[in-house]
């Protein structure tokens, strides 16, 4: 993508990239936690509240200072479609592809892909979502976003409701080398070995969970073990069933 020039926005339209990209880091901040303990889930929960309520705050602030940018336009849009993802998903989904058409180069214009991902996933339409997931994982000019790897994992989700197992797992675990800071990591892990098990490749998911045992310590990491734990007990009653 070429870069785009200085001039190719407004000053409100810089704005509203700046302090999406506050959120953004915001959230993925707090999601770090989300893998230690129920309370830290609890707080992820909170501040991703927290940020939808404050979004149309500052949107409101930006709408008063002047012509409105086509940034700030696309927000203004993305925002909408949000409001209306539950009340009428295909005006949402029609309401997305046009954001997508229309500002493709801003960045709701390519957070629009995310969300028409979440949307189709939600209506079981995996292979059209794990498409959106992916451009947008291209796409998206945060090089550092936490959404890129929740965009990867969501992929990774898709094959699997798809029934294609086989990739899912090789997308699971590509996820720890192509994002290695990302909070993701158990959970694609924790996938490959979910979809190991349903192949009935019970000896490398217990290998890859037993060496998650180690990285992830109960007292550090109380949910995830407890996973762990699960998976590596419901391997034992396969094993013991044949």
């Amino acid at each position: 993508m070429a870069k785009r020039s200085s001039s190719a926005y407004s000053r409100a339209g810089r704005k509203h990239i700046h302090r999406e990209d506050a959120f953004t880091r915001i959230v993925e901040k707090v999601s770090h936690y989300y893998v230690k303990s129920p309370v830290q889930a609890t707080i992820t929960t909170i501040a991703a509240i927290g940020i939808i309520v404050l979004i149309p705050i500052v949107i409101s602030n930006w709408t008063g200072r002047g012509k409105k940018a086509a940034p700030t336009q696309a927000a203004l849009g993305l925002l909408n479609v949000q409001q209306l993802t539950q009340q009428n998903p295909q005006v949402a989904e029609d309401s997305l592809r046009h954001l997508i058409q229309t500002y493709p180069r801003s960045m709701p214009g390519q957070k629009a892909h995310y969300y028409l991902g979440e949307l189709l996933y939600s209506q079981q339409r995996f292979t059209e979502a794990r498409e959106q997931y992916a451009q947008f994982e291209e796409l998206y000019s945060v090089k550092k976003s936490f959404l890129k790897p929740a965009a990867f994992y969501a992929q990774a989700n898709c094959l699997e409701e798809e029934g294609n197992l086989s990739e899912a797992v090789n997308t699971y675990l590509k996820l720890p080398e192509k994002y290695p800071e990302s909070s993701f990591i158990p959970f694609a892990k924790l996938g490959a070995a979910r979809c190991m098990i349903l192949s009935n490749r019970l000896d490398e998911a217990t290998e890859i969970l037993e060496a998650m045992l180690d990285e992830y310590p109960e007292n550090d990491y109380k949910i995830i073990y407890r996973k762990i734990e699960g998976k590596l007990g419901k391997i034992e009653a396969l094993q013991n069933r044949f």
